[in-house]
């Protein structure tokens, strides 16, 4: 071999030294920016709860499937976990869990008292949660809470009745240990008694009670002119089917609508009053799609609570687009909470810092079947005005 041969063969095997590096490189990066968007989500899939668990859970997962189809996030696919949320002590338990994996962020908890437990761990632990609850509380810097706090749409609820159905007097039936319903009957009295409408009524029952008649049959002898169930779909559409029974003319107003009620209520929730930024109705074009995808994947009828799910996974989605990341939490939770709006199906989101969303809209509904219309007094059994 002479010296020209052998002056080649070192200059190639250094530009295939360097090229070797220079791929390494890139598939290191590569490997990186295509790494998995992985998202836990704790809500209620067992118990009284279940029903709105299940549906944010089913939400989410339709987003990850439209999302994934499309080429996923920054390269990667999202992968959700899915956990049980149970008591709040669990709850707590779980969500350290998975703080303990690279899970960037979490759906969930879903009830307020879980809410509440995890707020002052979270911190530590550094990973944003997306809480389902829809009461007022101080949620601390990880906790974002993208559902309509549904005390703030009473005033217009409560509005609307006095004008259109004269009223003047109110009763409320609550769960007296349970922080969700608890918080909502302390806003909707306090709402009610600042409108100038007298509280003649109140009594309470215990979280998984299905026989409420007692309690009914004393807010019939007061007679008011609304009625306001606080608590979850599973105790208060068995209460309104009784509430029928015993031929209460009062107005019932509902926290939530809920596409379960109508079946679960024997029929009975037809003219129960609401308010939330759903409607099945909606011509918003997020909607829209929403609608269209659920109906060629699912059969069974759409929710604001799957409609939340959906939503949630897409804002988490897209503050991972902006930051070109999927495994940095603090990044993400920052970018959340950036005041940038998210436009979704149910309406937009913007988050300063964290807590609850800054631009959900409220509308007044009649339940009517599995689904709702648009207030009109001329459905709502009990409306008592001329």
């Amino acid at each position: 071999m002479n010296k020209k041969t052998n002056s080649y063969q070192i200059r190639r095997f250094l530009c295939l030294l360097v090229l070797g590096v220079l791929a390494a490189a890139y598939w290191d990066v590569g490997s990186a920016s295509a790494a998995d968007l992985k998202i836990g989500v704790v809500q209620h899939f067992t118990g009284s709860a279940a029903e709105y668990g299940l549906q944010i859970a089913d939400g989410a997962k339709l987003a990850s499937e439209i999302i994934n189809r499309s080429g996923g996030v920054n390269g990667g696919k999202i992968i959700l976990v899915e956990e049980d949320e149970g008591p709040p002590a669990n709850a707590v338990a779980v969500i350290r869990k998975l703080a303990a994996t690279d899970i960037v962020a979490v759906i969930g908890p879903q009830r307020t008292s879980s809410g509440i437990a995890c707020a002052p761990v979270v911190p530590g632990l550094k990973l944003p949660l997306f809480s389902m609850s829809v009461t007022k509380w101080e949620a601390g810097p990880y906790i974002f809470k993208p559902a309509m706090v549904e005390s703030d749409a009473y005033p217009v609820v409560l509005q609307a009745l006095m004008k259109d159905c004269g009223v003047k007097t109110g009763a409320v039936i609550v769960a007296h240990e349970d922080d969700y319903a608890q918080l909502l009957k302390k806003e909707w009295v306090a709402t009610a008694e600042k409108l100038g409408i007298k509280i003649i009524r109140q009594e309470v029952y215990t979280t998984g009670d299905t026989d409420f008649r007692v309690q009914l049959t004393n807010i019939k002898a007061a007679n008011p002119d609304v009625l306001f169930m606080s608590g979850l779909v599973g105790e208060t559409a068995p209460m309104m089917e009784q509430a029928r029974e015993l031929k209460i003319t009062s107005v019932i107003q509902v926290a939530t609508a809920d596409p379960t009620m109508f079946k679960l209520s024997g029929g009975a929730s037809d003219g129960a009053v609401s308010a939330s930024p759903w409607s099945p109705k909606s011509s918003r074009p997020q909607f829209v799609e929403l609608t269209k995808r659920w109906r060629e994947t699912r059969t069974k009828d759409i929710s604001i609570w799957s409609s939340y799910g959906y939503d949630i996974l897409h804002v988490i989605a897209e503050a991972a687009k902006k930051i070109r990341t999927n495994t940095d939490r603090e990044a993400l939770r920052k970018q959340v909470g950036s005041n940038q709006v998210f436009e979704a199906a149910l309406g937009k989101y913007r988050f300063n810092g964290s807590g609850p969303n800054l631009e959900m809209n409220f509308t007044v509904f009649v339940l009517r079947g599995s689904t709702t219309e648009p207030y009109n007094k001329s459905l709502i059994p009990g409306c008592r005005a001329k």
